[in-house]
């Protein structure tokens, strides 16, 4: 690539006796622009190349280093080759601008042919063949030929060898000529149509057949007339119906087959084909009933298994509906879709001893439940006016009625409901069962609000530790609810089975709330300063020891007989029995919490466990996490009172 010569000349000459000054020469420097890679196909055959920029006005040529791809006319190319060169743009000086050139890379690829008309071709039948000559193409690559569309009912009307066609019946086929490619250009192809021509021949008719199974072993075929010698052969869609040899045609089974005729070209004339359906009937099998379907949608995933009617036959069944919308069947699995009435009907197929004539239909019933939307739930206050239900819109046309759970809040009329007492009712909504839609039913509930009782105070509550208050004193009230107590404290006193139990010195809150009843709502709250006290602290006195039996006097005094006296015995002081002992007076009590579990020890079984209110025992005793209170008593006093905080 020519490298661009920058280059500016100042000329300068003087004279020193008496010659004005020569003038300045400077020379322009040509700028050419970029030029990209240039692509030709050997199918364009002429080029003319474009200059890159420039900003003198000399003129163009052109050379190439490879003229065996191209040559050069100005700045137009005639392609010779496929190959690849490098092309030079060479701008000639002009007045005061330089001469410079430009090199960039020129490739040629190769072209498609030009692939002249190619058929299409006819030829008659018999001739027996036809030779397929080539189109005109500028490429010098070999022709290759191919046939398609040349089967015609599994028989081919033509076959290729070469450049050979054999004609072998009367049709159309598809001729491809291929060229392959060569190094200046690639593959081409050209399609046409080869017809063959022939006569065709006259046939006679060939009507379908029906016969028993039963009636006949084996029949020939009534061969259709035609005005071609062509020989014919026989074939049978179904050879589980029939099978034919030649001619002869052997029932198997019962059913449909249809009888094919193919009569060969021969003698200038084309094939022919005829067809004819021919049945194989036998007597019907004895069957049964199929029972009638009464079905409930939203029931076995809205789908049953069919079973057929008995009969002496072994084929199979199936099953249709006559209306799809309602219930749809594959195989013998009938889809309930909606409700409604339709037919069910079972047909048997065709065994080798019984045929199609075993049908049985049977109805099919759907019914289903009208979905009720739900209703919204009502807020009502004693000595409200009844309120009459509005039912909502359902597919159904059913009539409706309503139902209370309890009178005594919400009584029922019809569709009307009357409160009294207050309370939670439920009501049950009821649509009746009309033509296919079922009963069915939705709920809601109607809140009484009651009157607020009038209630009185609550007195302040004193309490030792470990000692239950039951019952827990409630304030006056017009309303005979129950009371609901609970402390704002449980660490210093809570409620364990319904009694007040102190936990800890200490004061809390106790609060009343009465519940509702008859006309009566929940009452306000009440409250009332509850101060639980330490329990008296009890010293165990020392043990008793055992104090001796008195010395027992006797039981009886001798009697002084004028004959004898008697002398009395020393008196023996009775040693002390171990039934003596007294019970000591405080037994020795301890407990433990080892993770939810409180063990209790003493050394006196009659000790009294309470836990939480409830009995306890010596031993280990289950515990709940929260606050546990322990109390032990002996005798009527309380021994021992902790609270465990369970975790």
């Amino acid at each position: 690539m020519k490298k661009f010569i920058f280059s500016a000349a100042i000329v300068i000459s003087s004279f020193s006796i008496g010659l004005a000054s020569m003038p300045l020469v400077i020379a322009s420097s040509t700028r050419l622009g970029s030029l990209s890679i240039i692509t030709a196909s050997m199918d364009q055959k002429t080029i003319t190349v474009t200059p890159p920029t420039s900003n003198s006005p000399g003129s163009w040529s052109i050379s190439i280093d490879n003229p065996a791809i191209a040559s050069i006319n100005g700045l137009t190319l005639t392609l010779k080759s496929v190959g690849v060169a490098q092309l030079t743009f060479t701008q000639a000086a002009s007045g005061s601008y330089n001469e410079a050139s430009r090199s960039t890379v020129f490739r040629i690829n190769p072209g498609h042919p030009t692939i002249g008309t190619f058929g299409p071709f006819t030829a008659q039948l018999t001739a027996g063949s036809y030779k397929l000559t080539p189109p005109t193409s500028n490429s010098t690559g070999p022709w290759f030929y191919t046939l398609s569309n040349n089967v015609v009912d599994g028989r081919a009307i033509a076959t290729l060898s070469g450049n050979l066609v054999t004609l072998i019946d009367a049709g159309s086929v598809t001729v491809t000529a291929a060229q392959a490619a060569t190094a200046n250009f690639l593959q081409g192809s050209a399609t046409t149509t080869l017809t063959i021509n022939a006569i065709k021949p006259t046939v006679g008719v060939f009507p379908d057949l029906s016969i028993s199974r039963d009636s006949v072993g084996v029949f020939s075929l009534k061969v259709p007339t035609s005005n071609s010698s062509g020989a014919w052969t026989f074939t049978s869609s179904a050879p589980t119906v029939a099978t034919i040899a030649g001619t002869n045609v052997t029932p198997i089974g019962v059913g449909t087959t249809v009888i094919t005729g193919y009569q060969a070209p021969n003698g200038g004339y084309g094939s022919a084909t005829v067809k004819m359906n021919l049945s194989i009937t036998s007597t019907a099998p004895t069957v049964g009933t199929l029972a009638p379907i009464n079905f409930t949608l939203g029931t076995n995933s809205n789908s049953v298994l069919l079973v057929p009617p008995t009969s002496n036959s072994t084929g199979t069944w199936t099953f249709t509906v006559a209306d799809p919308s309602i219930a749809s069947v594959s195989g013998s699995t009938l889809s309930i879709l909606k409700a409604g009435s339709t037919t069910i009907t079972a047909q048997q197929n065709p065994t080798s001893s019984f045929g199609y004539s075993a049908k049985v239909s049977t109805q099919l019933v759907v019914s289903e439940k009208a979905a009720i939307p739900a209703m919204p739930s009502l807020n009502q206050v004693v000595g409200d006016p009844a309120i009459t239900i509005v039912p909502p819109t359902t597919p159904s046309t059913g009539t409706w009625s309503l139902g209370s759970s309890d009178s005594s809040i919400a009584s029922v009329s019809g569709l009307a409901i009357t409160v009294g007492n207050a309370g939670i009712a439920t009501i049950t909504l009821t649509q009746a069962a009309d033509g296919n839609w079922l009963a069915n039913s939705t709920t809601f509930t109607v809140t009484v609000t009651g009157l607020v009782p009038t209630i009185g105070t609550l007195s302040p509550i004193t309490l030792t530790v470990g000692t239950p208050l039951t019952p827990i004193p409630s304030p006056s009230s017009n309303s005979s609810g129950a009371w609901s107590y609970s402390t704002s404290d449980s660490s210093i006193a809570k409620i364990v089975n319904g009694a007040l139990v102190g936990v800890a010195v200490g004061t809390t809150t106790l609060s009343a709330v009465q519940k509702p009843v008859g006309k009566y709502g929940q009452s306000n709250t009440v409250q009332a300063q509850v101060t639980v006290k330490a329990a008296p602290v009890v010293t165990p006195s020392p043990s008793a020891k055992p104090t001796p039996t008195a010395t027992p006097k006797s039981s009886a005094t001798p009697t002084a007989t004028p004959t004898k006296t008697v002398t009395p015995k020393p008196t023996v002081t009775p040693k002390p029995t171990h039934t003596s002992v007294p019970t000591p007076v405080v037994p020795i009590v301890s407990a433990k919490l080892t993770g939810h579990v409180i063990r209790i020890s003493s050394n006196n079984r009659n000790i009294k466990v309470i836990i939480n209110g409830a009995d306890g025992k010596i031993g280990n005793n289950v515990v709940h996490p929260g606050t546990d209170l322990v109390i032990i008593e002996f005798g009527a006093k309380v021994i021992y009172s902790r609270v465990f905080s369970v975790k």
